[in-house]
């Protein structure tokens, strides 16, 4: 549990900290949509920033390790950050919290993972074992290496 008292300021945004991290909620009045988001790290801290950013845009591919959140770099600032949208009107009070807590462990867990990965761990878990389209059919590459059949992604 989160066990935070959130409330909007008069912008529509909200922020707390959770551990180490910095959660912004915000719900903008001009567009039907919130977003949760929390900075992971600064790229100028990276000792190898080509290896991360590899990594990440594989933990961010199908959203499969993101639970839906999205791994993103800022133009701006050369900030990576993780976010999650949805839309207001489709989320009630139980899905919201729900939300909530399985951004903050996500936004934990890819924290430690890009620790990891920089202290020099590997974290991989994810490998395919080498396995391509083009040494099996399409479908069975499918079926194999994302679990996917009948029409759904299982995680």
């Amino acid at each position: 549990s989160v066990g935070k008292s959130i409330r909007l300021n008069e912008q529509g945004i909200s922020a707390f900290t959770y551990e180490d991290l910095t959660i912004v909620i915000e719900v903008p009045e001009a567009i039907p949509s919130f977003f949760v988001y929390t900075k992971l790290f600064a790229m100028p801290q990276s000792n190898n920033p080509k290896v991360l950013m590899t990594k990440l845009l594989q933990m961010n591919y199908l959203q499969q390790e993101t639970r839906g959140g999205c791994i993103a770099l800022d133009p701006m600032s050369d900030e990576v950050f993780f976010s999650y949208s949805d839309r207001v009107n489709e989320v009630n009070v139980t899905d919201f919290r729900n939300i909530l807590e399985n951004f903050i462990d996500t936004a934990i867990n890819l924290v430690k993972t890009i620790q990891e990965l920089e202290s020099g761990k590997n974290s991989d878990s994810s490998s395919s074992g080498g396995q391509t389209a083009s040494s099996s059919s399409e479908q069975d590459f499918m079926n194999s290496r994302f679990g996917f059949g009948g029409g759904h992604i299982i995680p």
